[in-house]
């Protein structure tokens, strides 16, 4: 009996692999679908290729840019900050590891589902002792920036549909809204959840007994400040690329994007694909120029993870000299 049973564990494991596996190569082509169509079907790809010589062209463009490129830095700047903070718990590590361990991070997540392989390529800068609960800790500070992209990304959604959608979701707007201050609570309360539900995820969420209250408020700021950081890039690239739209807009439509990519399973080195067609649809509702969206959002892939993973690349590179004194 007992072979049995292992036996329909195991089968099961594989289905749901399967499965997983499935919605995501689905998702990941319907995206790339998506794009195909509304640029190398509806739109000549010409149009494409010219957003990018117009604003390069134009006199705005490199002002501009600086203050996207100075964003970034404020962005992973904060990230390395909260990493660093979040790892004196065990270790304590200088800015500069931090923001190489970052950047690692980003390179190992490249390859990996939703990017959770990062937590391999930052724990190379610690102490071999420290790596195992290096990984837990860092659910913490992964569950601050989800906390962030959830609240406002179904803010997003609700307003969505009040301003660009004729559908009446009263009701279903009161449970979204029910479900901000449900997320908080569980954030900041999270250590109580094995005695609810079982010791089973204990190990996964002891990572919060390291951390207090005012702790956890500060990581959820360094999230929202990350966030906004993210916001303010789209938002300029979609200036620079010609995309006329109002802020008030933009304070609806991004966050649902960023909802979209966070909640949908993919990898990040095909994650463009699930940010342009989300931005297309989007977007697309205030703007018809979708070459100039696909332009932006193909634009903020390059700043945020592809340029961070070429770095990486570099600092993984020059850390293999000195792995062997951990």
């Amino acid at each position: 009996m007992p072979a049995i049973t292992i036996a329909m564990k195991t089968n099961l494991a594989k289905y749901d692999a399967f499965l997983i596996l499935f919605v995501k190569s689905l998702v990941i082509c319907l995206s790339f679908w998506f794009i195909y169509h509304r640029i190398f079907i509806s739109q000549d790809f010409a149009q494409f290729e010219s957003a990018f010589k117009n604003a390069f062209l134009a006199p705005t463009f490199f002002p501009l840019l600086s203050v996207v490129c100075i964003l970034f830095l404020i962005n992973w700047g904060t990230e390395a900050y909260k990493w660093k903070m979040i790892i004196k718990k065990l270790q304590i590590i200088s800015f500069p590891q931090s923001f190489k361990a970052v950047f690692s991070g980003i390179t190992v997540g490249l390859f990996t589902p939703n990017r959770v392989g990062e937590y391999g390529g930052r724990i190379i800068y610690l102490n071999r002792s420290n790596r195992t609960n290096a990984v837990v800790i860092a659910i913490a500070g992964n569950l601050s920036q989800l906390l962030t992209t959830l609240v406002f990304g179904i803010l997003g959604v609700i307003f969505y549909y009040l301003y660009f959608s004729q559908l009446n979701i009263g009701f279903i707007s009161l449970v979204l809204l029910l479900i901000i201050p449900i997320c908080f609570f569980l954030f900041f309360n999270i250590r109580k959840i094995p005695v609810l539900f079982g010791s089973k995820i204990e190990k996964y969420l002891r990572a919060f007994a390291f951390f207090s209250n005012l702790e956890l408020i500060k990581l959820v700021f360094l999230s929202t400040l990350r966030y906004l950081m993210f916001f303010l890039q789209f938002y300029i690239l979609l200036l620079i690329f010609k995309i006329e739209i109002q802020i008030l807009d933009a304070l609806v439509l991004l966050p649902v994007i960023f909802l979209v990519i966070s909640v949908i399973p993919t990898f990040a080195l095909v994650e463009w694909g699930v940010r342009g067609s989300a931005a297309l649809f989007f977007v697309g509702a205030v703007s018809s120029n979708s070459a100039g969206i696909l332009a932006a959002a193909t634009m903020l892939w390059l700043i945020n993870i592809a340029f961070p993973a070429l770095l990486g690349v570099m600092f993984i590179a020059n850390h293999k000299l000195s792995i062997n004194e951990y």
